[in-house]
């Protein structure tokens, strides 16, 4: 993997070089310097593969060359300086051109980055505070330029987003937008999620849950904010502190109480029973909250939802996450986070899940999705529960499960649930094992160990407990120090 840099500057340079001694036209001389860079080994992630473009000064001479999202960049900071309200209007005009070149991908922002860019639009947030329209697009920008750059946003720029999220709490498209920087600061940056959290985020998300009750865009978004902070992504850290976070979420400020209330509001929304649905799961951290989300409804919830619009999702769609197979998907998913508790298992076998994610893999059989959460469920309903695996095998779980690996034999995901869910379902109840061997089981498991090597331990697993010739690999022996 290549991992040296060069600077903007430097490529553009070479550009320049190609068309002025070599006489190739932009498109020749830019391919020209991205062969030469790549081959020696260079990472160009953080380069803008485009000629910058000439620029005229007010007397005509023509100026240096710039690309445009700079000279937006350029724009904005002379408006900054004058300190006139009239020359707001350009300024704005400025920020909109400049979201529009960060949205063609990260090498612009990482220019613009480079460029100061943050402290210029943080200075423009502040500028235009007072004012909800102007800081609107303020906003906006300042998302467009953090996307995928978390470390940009400082301990200011912190304690901006938290003020104005107080300042403007009855105003739905700035709380939207503010929340949006707020995730996008947090993704795979735990330090960001830690500050936020300790200046009252998760207090302030649930009161912003509370009040915008019917608002969806904006629950979808500080739905998607409270996952984030219950993550743990961040390389550069050794542990996280998503499981405390999901705690002071579930239980302290009540979030699983107010999330099913929501649901229960907005149950035949798609988008809405989505969100809510992957942000409950991301709370079922703790056994009591597993069978709190039982308590308050959200597995009779859930079992409707799998009963009453199976069919709403077109059966021959194996990709279409905006549909209906989401609700689907994202109903076994939740199923499969509180199924953790022991008890919960229980009440999911009893509430006649089984047989509802028997039809969802029956009637559905091309989607990844379902396909994936369905063996997923299963293997975590199997777990240490020999009953719940006769009742699984007895409405011919088996045979879905195998067809499920058998249709998504290219999916690693689809491949490891399908090897939990053999594996659980005959550990302890060997009698099933035939089930699976008459199906064709073991050939498909050595085809997965061949194939997808991360899965290997998942099903040698599967292959030893049904039985099957394995070589287990003793990976220390313990072998004394020689003195």
């Amino acid at each position: 993997m290549a991992t040296k840099r060069i600077t903007q500057e430097t490529f553009d340079a070479v550009v320049k070089e190609n068309m002025d001694d070599f006489e190739m036209d932009v498109e020749e001389a830019v391919a020209d310097a991205v062969k030469q860079f790549e081959s020696q080994g260079v990472n160009l992630l953080n380069i803008i593969k485009q000629a910058p473009q000439a620029t005229s000064e007010s007397d005509g001479q023509q100026s240096a060359s710039r690309h445009p999202i700079l000279l937006a960049l350029q724009n904005i900071q002379d408006s900054l300086n004058d300190q006139s309200q009239s020359d707001d209007e350009n300024l704005l005009k400025g920020c909109k051109l400049f979201q529009e070149e960060c949205s063609q991908g990260l090498a612009y922002r990482s220019v613009a980055a480079d460029n100061k860019a943050y402290t210029i639009i943080l200075r423009v947030c502040q500028r235009v505070h007072d004012n909800p329209s102007s800081l609107l697009i303020a906003l906006n920008s300042l998302a467009s330029l953090i996307d995928g750059q978390p470390d940009l946003i400082d301990n200011i720029g912190i304690q901006f987003i938290m003020d104005t999220l107080k300042k403007y709490s009855k105003d739905a498209l700035i709380q939207q937008s503010s929340i949006n920087v707020v995730r996008l600061a947090c993704i795979m940056h735990e330090s960001n999620r830690q500050k936020f959290v300790g200046c009252d985020l998760i207090e302030q998300l649930i009161l912003v849950l509370r009040h915008f009750k019917t608002q969806i865009a904006v629950i979808k978004e500080a739905c998607s904010t409270l996952r984030v902070l219950t993550l743990d992504d961040d390389i550069r850290v050794p542990f996280g502190k998503g499981h405390e976070h999901a705690k002071l979420i579930a239980s302290e400020c009540n979030g699983l109480e107010l999330l099913i209330d929501i649901i229960k509001l907005h149950y035949q929304d798609t988008t809405i029973y989505s969100e809510i649905c992957a942000t409950i799961g991301k709370l079922a951290v703790r056994n009591e909250y597993c069978q709190e989300i039982v308590d308050l409804g959200g597995l009779k919830l859930v079992t409707q939802a799998l009963a009453e619009r199976m069919d709403e999702a077109p059966s021959d769609v194996p990709y279409l996450p905006t549909c209906l197979h989401v609700i689907v998907a994202r109903s076994c998913a939740l199923l499969r986070a509180i199924s953790g508790n022991d008890d919960v298992k229980t009440a999911i076998v009893n509430a006649g899940c089984v047989s509802l994610i028997i039809t969802a893999l029956d009637r559905h059989p091309k989607n990844v999705h379902i396909a994936e959460q369905g063996c997923a469920v299963f293997a975590s309903l199997a777990l240490r529960h020999p009953q719940h695996c006769v009742d699984i095998i007895s409405s011919g779980g088996a045979d879905f499960i195998l067809k499920a690996m058998k249709i998504h034999e290219d999916v690693a995901s689809v491949q490891m649930q399908g090897c939990l869910a053999i594996r659980n379902l005959v550990a302890r109840t060997r009698e099933f094992c035939d089930a699976f061997l008459e199906a064709g089981a073991e050939t498909i498991l050595r085809q997965i160990r061949q194939k997808h090597k991360h899965c290997d331990d998942e099903a040698k697993a599967a292959l030893r407990d049904l039985g099957c010739a394995v070589q287990l690999k003793e990976l220390w022996t313990g072998t004394p120090i020689r003195r």
